[in-house]
């Protein structure tokens, strides 16, 4: 099945176009039969509906015939030989000639009928019963037989003509034919059961009187006539109905049943002809016939339409597929010639890759006009040339742009490098000078630490001295309100005043003294030791000149006054003193806030730099990490430029 499946890829696109038109061929050429071979039995069917009806109305007349011979047997017979005996040999004559017709249809429809195996009965009936009708024209010649006798037998031969028409009834199985046909029957049969009417009356009003059962039968006729009649608007289309209603004319059923009525009732007594009986049914008779004949036209003109519709239809279908085929033979052959230049075009294309894969590029293939395609693959083909051309142009230029970049590459690569050599030597002197700046920076912060604690002792004394000046005050204070005590009874206190005074002043001198020698104490506040010395011998001074003022305090009364003067200067100077002491101690407090404010920043400048060193450690990991990158950077710009030396190689060998 493979080995198949790639025989048939290998065939010529002409061999692969005729296995699909081949098999398309020839399942229109079997559609075509089988339409054909449809509308041909159409066709035949047609025909044999024609045939039939013509056969039908050929045993019609001939039913109506052998009626009318029946007739005017009975009334020879009546009249012994002296009435319608020229009539009588007249239709005999053209009964045989219409019966020799009618065995010649029969004759040439015989291969149908045998099919349907009616064709030795209707031949008897046509033929050997015919032999009893001659038979009886030699009994009726010779008066051996009875009008009434005769009548059977005329009667007996209808029925089989008509019994031949129902055996003809299944002649066609076209549907909408078969129900025309089987109305037109009917017709003939209500026809046949008017002309048995006639039949039966003549003889009644011939003998004034049915004889024997022939009232029973009269009514079975009767009966026969309603049931056609009934059938037919029951099954006929409604084309038929109108031939009928238009055709059938009332005049004469209203004087058909004058003598019906008269014959049923048995009245006799009117005395009516047998001829005027004859002639009005003859009337009617001819009247039904005419429906019959506008009948069988009609289904003879249908049957020809429909004749004429097959045969055109079939003559179109015939005409289109020799259209069809014709023009299939036609672009076939205008598709295979152009398929056939464009393998030749698809060929040269072939050739050009050829040329193309061996490095042949100056080859100028020449653009196609067309649009179909080949035309596309051929002006794609010439562009993807050009492309290529193109393609190869610029990678010749972008190959040698890459050996000039590559070995600038390189070069740049090597630049970098002394500038990555020269950070990693600035990363190390950082670092070591972030380290010499930590160590200072450690040493900065444990002197610190010393003067906050110095300060912080300072502090302490401070607070005593402050301590001790209040109380001072609160000494000064008591001495004041002994002093207006005694300032009442001595003056003598004027010279301990004095002398009080004097201390005063150089208590105050030492004070200030002992401020300005701690304002410039600076780290240890030697100076302020010294003046708390000299305040300490004034103390004792003064201790000693009060005793003195307690021995001469009778003197004192008359310096109350002075000594209460100076007590209070000295007791303005001390509160001086005070503030003086207090401002010493804000200043240590500010220094001390100052310190640890220092202390702070010193702790975080040494975190920074512990962070600087961790940054300089990871600028090292970097550079290295940079220099790894640049020794890969400079391999690949190495392969860069073989590669690039490779493809101007091989570009090389293109001729564009």
């Amino acid at each position: 099945m493979k080995k198949l499946i790639e025989h048939i890829y290998n065939l010529p696109i002409r061999y692969k176009l005729m296995m699909i038109y081949g098999p398309l061929f020839l399942i229109i050429a079997i559609s075509y039969t089988f339409i054909i071979d449809q509308n041909i039995h159409k066709i035949q069917g047609y025909n044999e509906v024609v045939k039939f009806i013509e056969t039908t109305n050929t045993i019609g007349k001939f039913i109506y015939k052998i009626q009318y011979e029946r007739a005017y047997t009975r009334l020879f017979l009546a009249s012994t030989g002296k009435e319608k005996e020229e009539d009588l040999i007249r239709i005999r004559l053209e009964n045989d000639t219409i019966q020799q017709n009618l065995v010649n249809l029969i004759e040439e429809q015989k291969d149908k009928l045998q099919e349907k195996k009616i064709y030795e009965e209707i031949r008897s009936i046509l033929v050997d019963q015919y032999e009893r009708i001659k038979k009886l024209r030699n009994q009726v010649d010779e008066f051996e037989i009875t009008s009434s006798q005769a009548a059977n037998v005329y009667t007996d031969y209808v029925a089989n003509l008509v019994k031949v028409v129902g055996l003809k009834e299944n002649v066609t199985k076209i549907p909408e034919l078969k129900e025309k046909l089987i109305s037109y029957i009917i017709l003939l049969s209500y026809h046949e059961s008017v002309t048995q009417e006639r039949g039966f009356l003549i003889n009644a009003f011939e003998k004034k009187a049915f004889v024997e059962d022939e009232l029973k039968r009269y009514l079975g006729i009767l009966a026969l006539q309603d049931g056609y009649k009934n059938q037919f608007f029951l099954i006929a289309e409604d084309a038929l109905k109108d031939i009928f209603n238009k055709t059938y004319n009332l005049d004469y059923e209203k004087e058909v049943l004058y003598y019906r009525n008269i014959a049923l009732n048995q009245d006799w007594e009117k005395n009516i002809k047998t001829e005027d009986w004859y002639n009005t049914v003859n009337k009617r008779i001819d009247n039904v016939y005419e429906i019959i004949d506008k009948t069988r036209d009609y289904i003879i003109q249908k049957s020809k339409n429909e004749q004429r519709k097959i045969i055109f239809q079939t003559s179109s279908i015939t005409g289109f597929l020799i259209l069809i085929l014709v023009l299939s033979v036609f672009f076939t052959v205008i598709v295979s010639k152009d398929i056939q230049s464009k393998i030749n075009n698809l060929k040269s294309l072939q050739n050009y890759a050829s040329k193309i894969a061996q490095g042949d590029l100056t080859i100028n293939i020449q653009k196609s006009e067309g649009k179909d395609e080949t035309a596309i693959i051929i002006n794609s083909f010439i562009q993807i040339v050009d492309i290529i051309k193109e393609f190869i142009s610029n990678m010749l230029q972008i190959s040698d742009l890459q050996s000039h970049q590559s070995a600038q590459l390189n070069t740049n690569i090597q630049q970098f490098q002394d500038i990555v050599k020269n950070i990693k030597e600035f990363s190390v002197n950082l670092s070591s000078s972030s380290e010499e700046m930590t160590s200072n920076l450690n040493v900065i912060a444990s002197s610190i630490e010393e003067i906050s604690i110095t300060i912080n002792e300072i502090s302490k004394h401070t607070e005593e001295n402050q301590k001790k000046s209040n109380e001072l005050l609160q000494v000064l204070q008591k001495a004041n309100q002994i002093i207006e005590t005694l300032n009442k009874s001595t003056k003598q206190i004027e010279q301990v005043s004095s002398v009080i005074s004097d201390i005063a002043r150089q208590t105050n001198l030492l004070s200030l003294n002992a401020a300005i020698e701690a304002a410039g104490a600076g780290e240890k506040g030697s100076g302020f030791a010294v003046v708390a010395n000299e305040v300490k011998e004034l103390a004792n001074k003064t201790h000693q000149e009060l005793k003195q003022v307690n021995q001469n305090i009778h003197l004192l009364q008359e310096s109350t006054n002075q000594t209460n003067e100076t007590i209070n200067l000295v007791y303005k100077n001390f509160q001086e003193f005070n503030h003086l002491i207090q401002m010493f101690s804000s200043s240590f407090y500010e220094q001390t806030a100052a310190i640890k404010e220092i202390s702070n920043n010193i702790n975080q400048n040494l975190m920074a730099v512990n962070d600087v060193n961790k940054r300089v450690n990871l600028l090292e990991s970097h550079i290295q990490n940079i220099e790894d990158m640049l020794k890969k950077i400079h391999e690949l710009s190495q392969q860069l430029k073989e590669n690039s030396n490779k493809i101007h190689l091989f570009l090389s060998k293109y001729r564009t």
